[in-house]
């Protein structure tokens, strides 16, 4: 009777020892993996959010910002394990993957849902910021624009085939400047302003790919419906660029609440005011403002509406309405015409031109800002 009963007791404390190392492997795999995403949009601000987050005590102190995971082909197809290790082991509660990509990005969602289980997704939390479209559209040109002028510089010796094909200048360069081998001009004396002269302009830019697929990541509307098809609208929390700008610190109080934060942030901080790089580029015509503007004016009202009566918790601020008339960026004289929506281009890039980058490893970037 008691060899009985002893064998009882240890099969039932075997039992009891393999469920708890079973539990410890899952919350170890959970920890590995972020427990917060920012997920966009690209040029509104989400670089210096992340900044901030990373200061507070409660997250991980990573520096790679843009994980690029779920949006990225070739960085999918490396599976679970190679994600875990671009998250280092640190003993804070909290971690983060902040890649802009991800709101406009289709595949994102559904790849969220099949990687994570029911409940692991059911636990994390998502941070969008939504800045006006026409300004964040301009904001991406101005950005790619600015990195192409700096990599010509610090490649002066590069073919006109290497520059037209590097991730710097992608669809920056028309096609006129790979007629010679070499490129037009004197790249290690050149001005900026002349190097400005051999790269396209904002309307060039909006007819090739990439600035069709620039346009679509300001078209929120659609990019919102599709990720609340995956996570509850309690697990997102919307902010307006011009609100979390202007009224920082209200913003920051609210995500302590909303990520469960028990530490406020640092002292003094807050968030870096935008800063204008009008430099060097061409500018935008007027009457492609206007149109642009009228292309995305009904996503003021419209969306405001929808991220407003979708709103389950009170920590988010009031999103107001964009005013695309009033806050676009301003204008010169040029005129131009930008492509339809239905356009061969638009249907062909709807998807994204993010997971068609070559490069299959994340690398630490600040394009969203």
């Amino acid at each position: 009777m008691n060899a009985v009963f002893l064998l009882f007791v240890l099969c039932t404390l075997r039992d009891v020892i393999s469920a708890a190392n079973n539990t410890a492997k899952k919350l170890s795999h959970e920890s590995s993996l972020p427990s917060v995403f920012i997920i966009g949009a690209m040029k509104a601000g989400t670089t210096s959010l992340s900044q901030i987050f990373r200061a507070h005590k409660e997250f991980c102190h990573d520096e790679l910002k843009e994980k690029n995971f779920f949006s990225f082909d070739q960085n999918y197809k490396h599976g679970k394990q190679w994600y875990m290790k671009t998250f280092p082991n640190c003993s804070a509660s909290v971690s983060l993957d902040a890649t802009p990509t991800y709101f406009s990005d289709p595949e994102t969602p559904k790849r969220l849902k099949e990687f994570f289980s029911p409940q692991e997704l059911r636990r994390k939390k998502f941070v969008l910021i939504l800045r006006e479209p026409v300004s964040r559209l301009y904001s991406e040109y101005q950005f790619r624009h600015r990195g192409c002028l700096r990599y010509l510089k610090s490649h002066p010796s590069s073919t006109t085939s290497e520059h037209m094909q590097s991730p710097g200048c992608m669809r920056l360069l028309p096609d006129s400047y790979s007629k010679s081998k070499k490129p037009p001009l004197d790249i290690a004396s050149a001005t900026m302003d002349q190097l400005a002269k051999q790269l396209i302009d904002f309307p060039s830019f909006l007819q090739v790919d990439h600035g069709v697929a620039a346009m679509k990541r300001s078209d929120y509307h659609e990019h919102l419906a599709r990720w609340l098809e995956v996570v509850r609208r309690d697990q997102l929390f919307v902010v307006s660029f011009k609100t979390l700008v202007s009224q920082s610190s209200d913003v920051l109080s609210r995500l302590r609440l909303f990520l469960h934060l028990e530490s406020d942030w640092p002292a003094n901080t807050t968030l870096p005011k935008p800063i204008s790089h009008s430099d060097h580029d061409p500018g935008m015509p007027c009457d492609l403002r206007t149109q642009l503007v009228k292309r995305y004016e009904r996503e003021g009202v419209q969306l405001a509406r929808d991220i407003s009566a979708g709103l389950v918790n009170k920590l988010e601020p009031p999103f107001p309405a964009f005013d695309p008339a009033l806050e676009a960026p301003p204008c010169g004289k040029s005129k131009a015409k930008i492509p339809s929506s239905g356009s061969s281009n638009s249907s062909t890039v709807a998807a994204g031109s993010s997971r068609k980058q070559k490069k299959p490893s994340p690398s630490p970037t600040s394009s969203s800002r």
